[in-house]
């Protein structure tokens, strides 16, 4: 039991420390976007997910010149925020693709601290708001792995909890 803790309190600092430094590098060199903006043709809405005590900041964007023919549930790598991502969810949306990105627990403006079972939490409770949002639309997940303990490998193992049950899921390592 000491050990499994041990190895929690590691993977958390160990996870919080990258990805800070990443998240400096970034600033400084200029590579994080300038954050939402307004853009033609697309609705975004901020998002707050309860995800067991914690609360999620998330982006929803969606096209409004028609109808939504797919939806993604994005979930980010190490280092990364919301923000990075906006350039993509901007292009999924005039493409007719809805998405919802969101922050884990620990990073952005999420609350709580990292940890390998509260990142499976998060991606279930944003998979479920996602869904909520977009039915009739099937909803897939694009995820950039973090851990090999994150809820997308119990997706594609067949142990994830009942109901989920994505069309699909596409992985970047």
């Amino acid at each position: 039991m000491a050990a499994m803790r041990h190895h929690d309190v590691s993977f958390t600092i160990a996870l919080t420390c990258i990805s800070r430094t990443l998240i400096l590098r970034d600033c400084v060199l200029g590579w994080v976007g300038p954050g939402l903006r307004e853009t033609p043709g697309l609705s975004i809405q901020r998002l707050t997910i309860a995800s067991g005590a914690n609360l999620l900041d998330a982006i929803f964007v969606e096209p409004t010149t028609s109808s939504a023919r797919a939806a993604l549930l994005l979930c980010h790598g190490i280092g990364e925020t919301v923000e990075h991502w906006f350039p993509v969810q901007q292009l999924f949306a005039a493409n007719g693709v809805s998405t919802l990105l969101f922050d884990y627990s620990g990073y952005g403006r999420s609350t709580g601290r990292p940890s390998a079972a509260q990142y499976d939490l998060d991606a279930l409770s944003a998979f479920h708001e996602m869904r909520r949002l977009t039915e009739p639309l099937y909803c897939t997940a694009i995820v950039v792995p973090m851990g090999v303990e994150l809820l997308p490998i119990e997706i594609v193992t067949g142990t994830a909890p009942p109901g989920v049950t994505p069309a699909g899921i596409v992985t970047f390592t």
